[in-house]
């Protein structure tokens, strides 16, 4: 999750990850200042969290319409990579849960019939759906 950031605007679905990691404050709607280390995944190395606070993320719901989803406790780290979307917590904290297969990902709301939004499946990884005509939050 360290290196050369390749986008701001690219999050990427982990379902390993126990914080949700942005890396660029413009993402923020409020936040608080931190000086944090933590570990990456593999243990190799740690991530500096500068920032910590509330995210609004716009998704896009299966008839493509915009749904805005809110994140609390998020970390800013400027030398991530990409941009972190722990499935656990949004589990954990929304009762969101996720269906997925080789072909992507679909997050669904606690009721298991409301489908939020669709991820696909991109180079070993899974990058959100997005709505083109619109800006993410």
């Amino acid at each position: 999750m360290t290196g050369p950031v390749q986008s701001c605007d690219v999050w990427l679905a982990d379902t390993v990850a126990n914080v949700h990691i942005v890396n660029d404050p413009k993402w923020f709607t409020e936040f608080h200042v931190l000086n944090e280390n933590i570990n990456t995944a593999d243990n190799s190395t740690t991530l500096q969290i500068q920032r910590g606070g509330n995210v609004e993320v716009l998704l896009l719901n299966t008839q493509q319409q915009p749904i805005r989803l809110r994140l609390s406790d998020v970390a800013y780290a400027p030398k991530g990579r990409c941009n972190l979307l722990s499935l656990g917590l949004l589990a954990k904290k929304a009762g969101i849960h996720g269906h997925w297969n080789h072909q992507g990902m679909s997050l669904l709301a606690d009721d298991k019939s409301t489908v939020l939004t669709e991820l696909v499946h991109r180079d070993e990884q899974s990058s959100l759906k997005r709505n083109r005509s619109c800006n993410w939050v």
